[in-house]
């Protein structure tokens, strides 16, 4: 930006001021992202920059959304969208739309949020059928060329080749007798036979090297297309899980590590509380599967964790996760025939710590509770062995009351970490491995835990891939 204001550059200085404005968004301090945002549009509106205005007040949009004002975020996107109808900017309109779904959809305006995603809907097609007709015409007149320089070539291959026949056979009739001249008609022929052949064989080849580039083209745009929708799911996945400013907000002394096996994942976190009251509740979860089946589960069991603590006023972990069952059980099977039973569901292990005295309430589903002192005793509480959701004999989940003592340290984990294979025999990390490794590193900060335990299990893993996703939680009263 300062060469930019050495050299008189206001497009540029608006450019590097909309991409600070980019960076404070990034690290979630929206105040300098707004004040950047519209420095950098009132210099796009003073060169008449439209193009660069409705980018800004889609960014601008965005913020005021973060900052929940959305009188505000509407008017932004609204000046978007009506710019970029005025230069006819698709990907300007695209984004205005998309913002403006979601807008309505946080404002619980689902109506209004359906009717702006298919408009959105309808303008990303359009760049993609644009961007596709522009490849299709640049890959015909590729073509053209290619069969024209082709035709022009094998022309004057067969000039040369009349011309040298030509000079042979009036050599033979001055050397040769009949004899001469019948072998050389002979060899004349086949030559002309096998070179028949061989061009029939190129055509042959060039035909079947067009229909493997054109199926090339339409895997490699349907791989786009796909992994475009996984990445989208990966975006939606995110809403669910609490940030780190919020984790940090009722568990300051604490570390997340979340390691997905594929884009999307089973594993997740949660993170609530209930207003007026000192208990934090708190969960890591492991879905069915993993990759996008996995992330499908999640967002029902999520809803359900939140519709358990807040719409059924469940407060003990061990009633939450009864209600969860319950309603994962109802969710997966309402539509379902007897054979097409779903058992979906996950394990978990939820805690319900009281902030302010320092005692600790937690069930879980397969998934156990280690617990730390100082002296580094390891403590482990031991699960219900059934999960949440569909399974045979299910009992109610066991309510553990656990009074904590400051500087205990308490980990909630799901199986990827322990199950991970590597080493030099490329065996399982196993949960004693685990143990021993919590042990040998709790007294470091969260941070330095975190550090470790990520470090220690990418050497281990080496060139292994990952088997399946990690989500570890730790906590220091």
């Amino acid at each position: 930006m300062q060469i930019k204001e050495r050299i008189g550059d206001k497009s540029g200085i608006s450019k590097s001021l909309s991409n600070i404005g980019n960076i404070y968004l990034i690290k979630l301090d929206y105040v300098n992202a707004l004040d950047f945002y519209l420095k950098g549009l009132k210099i796009q509106n003073e060169i008449e920059d439209r193009d660069a205005c409705a980018i800004s007040y889609n960014d601008i949009g965005t913020v005021y959304t973060k900052l929940k004002k959305y009188k505000e975020a509407y008017n932004s996107f609204y000046q978007s969208i009506s710019i970029a109808r005025e230069i006819n900017s698709y990907v300007s309109l695209k984004d205005g739309y998309e913002n403006l779904s979601k807008l309505d959809s946080i404002t619980n305006n689902f109506e209004n949020s359906l009717k702006n995603y298919k408009l959105f809907t309808i303008y990303k097609d359009s760049l993609y059928n644009e961007e596709r007709t522009k490849k299709i015409v640049q890959s015909q007149m590729q073509y053209d060329f290619d069969k024209k320089e082709s035709a022009t070539k094998a022309e004057q291959e067969r000039k040369d080749i009349l011309i040298t026949k030509e000079s042979e056979k009036q050599r033979q009739i001055r050397n040769s007798i009949l004899g001469g001249f019948i072998f050389v008609l002979i060899i004349s022929l086949l030559l002309y036979r096998s070179r028949q052949i061989k061009q029939r064989n190129n055509t042959e080849l060039l035909e079947k090297n067009s229909v493997i580039s054109q199926q090339k083209e339409l895997v490699e745009i349907k791989n786009k297309e796909i992994l475009d929708s996984i990445s989208y799911a990966k975006r939606i996945q995110a809403t669910i899980l609490p940030s780190v400013r919020v984790v940090k907000k009722y568990l300051e002394d604490s570390f997340i590590l979340y390691l997905p096996k594929d884009i999307v994942a089973g594993d997740f976190y949660w993170m609530e509380s209930i207003a007026d009251e000192s208990i934090v509740y708190f969960a890591a979860c492991d879905c069915t599967g993993h990759g996008v089946p996995g992330a499908m589960v999640s967002v029902v069991c999520h809803n359900a964790l939140n519709k358990a603590l807040k719409e059924f006023e469940k407060r003990t972990p061990a009633e939450i996760l009864d209600k969860v069952s319950e309603m994962v059980i109802e969710d997966f099977n309402k539509n379902a025939d007897d054979d097409d039973e779903v058992k979906d569901g996950m394990d978990a292990s939820l805690c319900a710590l009281n902030i302010e005295s320092g005692q600790l309430q937690w069930a879980g589903a397969n998934n156990a509770l280690w617990i730390i002192k100082p002296n580094g005793t390891l403590n482990e509480y031991k699960p219900n062995k059934q999960p949440v959701g569909k399974s045979y004999d299910r009992t109610s989940f066991t309510n553990h009351t656990i009074q904590l003592e400051k500087g205990d340290t308490l980990y909630l984990f799901t199986d990827g970490y322990a199950d991970q294979f590597g080493g030099t025999e490329s065996r399982k990390f196993q949960r004693k491995g685990f143990k021993e490794l919590l042990v040998s590193i709790h007294q470091l900060t969260m941070e330095q835990q975190r550090e470790a335990i990520y470090t220690t299990f990418e050497s281990w893993r080496g060139a292994n891939e990952q088997v399946d996703d990690v989500c570890i939680i730790g906590v220091r009263v």
